[in-house]
């Protein structure tokens, strides 16, 4: 048996799981405490052992008292403490000698390599849509109302982390279990359907004289994530399977009419009773030395299909 023990009691049985997320939300162990970051540190067995490693946290994470800037092995009895909350290990069973912690004042970078998919959407024509739209507040409206909207349904279907940039937005999700890798790209592709029929309602509402739409691409494979040191302290992902989805989403372009969303080979593999279903195309995209098979479907078409199948 393993717990992990709050001081208000309230425990959870760390052997149900292979990890924990502790974090502020978007965490499995959600924390009350606005000193605690949205993924403040990770719980965790490595074989028999328990360990807790810092994911980059604003206030740091302490074992009895010293700071983590390593993956730490806990023992029973152990006191961690996440930004001004006290946590408690309680009846754990077989765990290692704890590791001695290095003396320093400032977390290390955390860098972790992981298995994800990575969803990259593009508003299009943005330029057009800001020439229709004269008023300047309403466009600034229009465009926060969407990035936000996308952010929230992704996190909803469980992302794990979710970036903006000018007009357009990329969400992630990290794959733990293999098992559930199937899955978790189901709730990817419902994020895309559902994005999209918000666009369709804001379309509607805002009475914008165009069809206001986005294009989407969507690549599974492994990547670095680490706390970028910035005003984010959470995790960013890095490495070609995030930039191919990018790249992905920029040959939306290339097939043309009908195609909105294009999926690497990769996730493809994990889905084939879906992807049969979609185009399928050999691309050369700009960045890699080889072509890419690529599977292509409009929103409109992925709406219908995901429905019964997902």
């Amino acid at each position: 048996m393993a717990f992990l023990t709050t001081t208000d009691t309230t425990s959870t049985d760390l052997r149900t799981r292979s990890r924990w997320t502790l974090g502020r939300n978007r965490a499995d162990i959600q924390i009350p405490d606005n000193t605690v970051s949205k993924q403040h540190a990770e719980i965790y067995w490595d074989e028999n052992t328990l360990k807790i490693i810092d994911c980059g946290s604003r206030n740091g994470t302490f074992v009895n008292h010293k700071k983590v800037i390593q993956p730490v092995a806990l023992q029973n009895g152990d006191q961690i403490r996440v930004g001004k909350t006290n946590l408690y290990i309680e009846q754990l069973e077989n765990s290692a000698p704890t590791i001695e912690l290095a003396r320093n004042d400032v977390t290390e970078i955390n860098v972790q390599h992981v298995t994800t998919t990575v969803a990259f959407l593009d508003i299009v024509e943005y330029c057009r849509l800001s020439q229709s739209i004269n008023n300047l507040d309403s466009l600034a409206y229009l465009l926060t109302q969407w990035l936000r909207e996308s952010c929230q349904i992704a996190l909803r279907y469980g992302a794990f982390e979710t970036k903006t940039a000018g007009d357009s937005v990329m969400l992630v999700w990290i794959h733990h279990d293999k098992t559930k890798v199937k899955s978790e790209i189901g709730h990817v592709l419902s994020t895309i359907t559902e994005i999209y029929q918000f666009t369709q309602t804001l379309l509607i509402q805002q009475k914008i004289g165009f069809d206001f739409n986005f294009k989407a691409g969507i690549n599974t494979g492994r990547a670095v994530i680490s706390n970028n040191g910035g005003s984010n302290p959470d995790f960013t992902p890095l490495g070609d399977a995030v930039n191919a989805a990018a790249r992905f989403e920029s040959a939306t372009r290339i097939v043309g009419e009908g195609c909105d969303l294009l999926i690497g080979s990769a996730t493809a593999s994990h889905i084939p009773d879906i992807v049969q279903h979609f185009s399928r195309h050999q691309l050369c995209l700009k960045g890699f030395d080889r072509p890419h098979v690529l599977y292509g479907t409009s929103h409109a078409y992925l709406q219908r299909l995901t429905t019964p199948i997902l």
